[in-house]
């Protein structure tokens, strides 16, 4: 778990390369790594914030028996279907046209 105040000093980059490094080390096979990895820092941003309701539901995803690594990918997912929600939302409604 990174340290908050040392993780926030970070630029995004970092963030994502740090990401990128622990899923290789732990030789974690993706299709694509980069592109899983920048999902990662969304999620420990929230953390060293101590956005309250991402710290809980940590917590308690942890403590359902999940690894801390599990935990915070069902919050990135979460967060996409979010996104992906809105975005199919927009288009439907053709108000992501109007930018």
């Amino acid at each position: 778990m990174p340290d908050p105040s040392a993780w926030l000093v970070l630029d995004e980059q970092e963030r994502i390369q740090l990401a990128e490094a622990h899923h290789r080390a732990a030789h974690i096979k993706l299709p694509n790594v980069k592109a899983h990895a920048c999902f990662h820092p969304i999620v420990e941003n929230q953390i060293a914030e101590g956005l309250e309701s991402v710290v809980r539901a940590m917590a308690r995803l942890m403590n359902e028996g999940l690894s801390r690594h599990e935990a915070l990918h069902d919050k990135a997912h979460g967060w996409r279907m979010q996104a992906w929600r809105r975005q199919t939302k927009q288009r439907a409604s053709g108000s992501w046209l109007a930018g």
